[in-house]
């Protein structure tokens, strides 16, 4: 059980949907990653459908915090961001730098 939690709060950071993890499935080839992902689709499909406006989950907090930053008017803003020891972001902190670099220039 925590190993489905840790998975779907991944695919959450990754900003990857139920319906994304359903066309991975269908492009997987066939056996046992295609099952696994067939599988997976379904528990996080009815985990997001379960939990929907009921709970704040980690990953709902930079999909807020960006949905803030596209009404925010940055303009003359001076943005800095530290990467150090970081080889990539995830998905939804990526946004969220991009969205602070890209209005701040605006």
């Amino acid at each position: 059980m925590t190993q489905l939690a840790r998975e779907i709060n991944e695919l959450q950071t990754a900003n990857l949907q139920p319906e994304d993890v359903v066309q991975l499935a269908a492009n997987a080839q066939a056996g046992d990653l295609q099952a696994k992902l067939h599988d997976l689709a379904i528990v996080y499909k009815d985990f997001v459908a379960a939990t929907a406006d009921a709970y704040l989950k980690p990953a709902d907090i930079l999909v807020q915090l960006n949905a803030y930053l596209r009404r925010q008017d940055l303009h003359g803003t001076h943005v800095y961001v530290e990467l150090a020891g970081f080889a990539q972001l995830p998905a939804q902190e990526r946004e969220s730098s991009r969205l602070c670099w890209n209005r701040a220039r605006t």
